[in-house]
């Protein structure tokens, strides 16, 4: 991965955005950090965009450690947006896990505490408020505001969708760097995508 953004570097390319998902190993993370940092200079200073794929439901997958997570928290120091879900949040403060549904004044520590150590926006996805529908929320350290918003989940699951939200958030997020803006972006992305998802299982 590193030579392949070497390579592109010696050839002149430059990139409005840089993001990150799912990263296995903690070479892979400071691998990302790297590409971060090379693609970097008094001219150019492409916009990243951390997703800290680390586990969910409280739980974090298999593969990651402490030394994994201690890695991926250097990573999100350098991001410009942090997108982490709720299980991802705590364990990036090095919190105990909290299941929901979450208050206004829990969701705006978390994401004002994870902004401190780097990200200017950071978008919580997860971050429901009464139990009965999926939420996200959003914190914009530069523009000093918050928002959040929530729909009705419908049935079933959409396994591996979140490269797919991710690369269009990253896309959308490089147009107008609106942490916002990019909330309800993503909140019409995920009612039509599980709208489909719940005709298709009909």
């Amino acid at each position: 991965m590193l030579k392949t953004a070497q390579h592109w570097k010696r050839e002149g390319a430059a990139f409005e955005g840089i993001c990150s998902g799912y990263l296995s190993s903690r070479e892979q993370i400071d691998t990302v950090r790297e590409i971060f940092e090379l693609f970097t200079d008094e001219h150019s200073r492409p916009l990243r965009l951390v997703d800290p794929v680390m586990g969910d439901n409280g739980t974090l997958y298999g593969i990651f450690n402490k030394e994994t997570a201690q890695s991926m928290t250097r990573l999100c120091e350098k991001a410009d947006i942090l997108t982490p879900n709720m299980t991802e949040a705590y364990c990036l403060l090095h919190e105990p896990f909290k299941n929901g549904p979450y208050d206004e004044k829990e969701l705006k520590r978390v994401m004002k505490a994870l902004s401190d150590f780097g990200p200017k926006i950071v978008i919580l996805t997860g971050a429901y408020t009464d139990g009965k529908k999926i939420g996200a929320a959003c914190y914009d350290r530069g523009k000093r505001r918050d928002g959040a918003g929530a729909f009705r989940p419908r049935a079933g699951q959409i396994p591996r969708h979140g490269g797919y939200f991710r690369g269009r958030d990253a896309g959308s997020d490089v147009k107008r760097q609106n942490g916002k803006g990019s909330l309800r972006r993503r909140r019409a992305v995920h009612r039509k995508v599980h709208r489909r998802n719940e005709k298709s299982m009909r």
